[in-house]
């Protein structure tokens, strides 16, 4: 082999692992799901730790981490019964703009409906961050009653159009639930609020 040949052989390679170890590492940064993922102390829950003791919460896995419509993923789903608060993050690539012909300054609300009662629960974004693509909400969803015959749908709205919908709770998904532990700085967080 000549020494060309060998030098393009070495730059194709090399271009193939650099290809490679980029969509390993946007796997992986797209899987990541500890980004605003700690408990929020919220209005209500730190009223609810005014004496000392917390609340009892519960947590399941969502069920499809990316929505259907592939807009939104959400995760770290806390539900306390007590205070009648469910806490979810939602991630977004930025891109929804440009997909949904958006303006860029289009400011996004949540709201989560109830399957049974069809309430419709207005959520606030406790906290946001931004990682390159991807922009996070922790939202705070309070008055919400979850029960064996109920769905909670998660939308996703600009103004009045709805840019993106996932279901966080479903009925039949054979729920798993587990106590949600709180991190010491978690609980730290609420005992000192």
């Amino acid at each position: 082999m000549s020494k060309t040949g060998r030098i393009a052989k070495i730059v194709v390679i090399t271009i193939v692992y650099i290809l490679m170890g980029l969509f390993i590492f946007r796997c992986c940064f797209a899987a990541n799901h500890s980004t605003l993922s700690d408990l929020y102390p919220s209005e209500g829950l730190i009223a609810a730790c005014a004496d000392g003791e917390i609340p009892a919460m519960q947590t399941h896995d969502v069920v499809t981490e990316v929505s259907q419509d592939g807009n939104i993923a959400c995760y770290a789903f806390v539900y306390i019964p007590e205070i009648r608060e469910v806490q979810v993050t939602v991630r977004y690539n930025d891109s929804i703009y440009e997909r949904k012909s958006l303006s860029t300054d289009a400011e996004f609300t949540f709201r989560l409906t109830d399957s049974d009662t069809k309430a419709e629960i207005v959520g606030t974004v406790a906290d946001t961050k931004t990682i390159w693509m991807y922009t996070y909400h922790r939202l705070v969803f309070r008055d919400v009653t979850i029960s064996d015959t109920n769905d909670l749908l998660l939308q996703m709205y600009a103004g009045d159009t709805s840019v993106a919908v996932d279901v966080i709770h479903y009925k039949d998904q054979n729920v798993v639930w587990k106590p949600y532990h709180l991190s010491g700085g978690e609980q730290k967080s609420l005992l000192e609020s």
